[in-house]
């Protein structure tokens, strides 16, 4: 059985994974005051060809689990920092559906219209910054 033959299957699937979302905390990088606008994961910044087997030996962390992609925010960072990692601290947060952190909703958009500025934030052109999008997601 799949959510098209049975949307409510589906959504009380997803409101007990929120449920249980809301038992673990996350950690997410930043730097100074500023968190990540993406809550973005520390795992990200480790290269998973370079450090996958002895995170995968020493720690218990899957290969698949390092990304090994990193968002504009934290490439900025990095090139600021030199380089070093170290550098990046990290923040505790709870999820929460209410304050939008690490748990949201987002309504599908028209199937022809690719915009994901709602999920990761877009470019105002007049101010010359980013504007996060509206919630902090993992």
């Amino acid at each position: 059985m799949s959510c098209r033959d049975n949307p409510m299957m589906c959504s009380s699937a997803a409101e007990r994974l929120k449920q249980l979302m809301k038992k673990q905390h996350i950690y997410v990088l930043k730097t100074g005051e500023k968190i990540s606008p993406i809550s973005e994961l520390p795992l990200g910044l480790l290269d998973p060809e370079k450090m996958g087997v002895l995170l995968g030996n020493k720690y218990g962390v899957a290969k698949p689990r390092l990304p090994g992609l990193i968002s504009p925010w934290a490439t900025k960072r990095l090139d600021e920092f030199d380089g070093y990692i170290s550098r990046f601290s990290l923040a505790r947060l709870q999820p929460s559906k209410l304050g939008q952190i690490g748990i949201a909703k987002s309504e599908p958009g028209d199937e022809n219209n690719q915009d994901i500025s709602a999920l990761v934030g877009k470019v105002d052109p007049q101010a010359g910054t980013f504007q996060p999008g509206q919630s902090r997601r993992l």
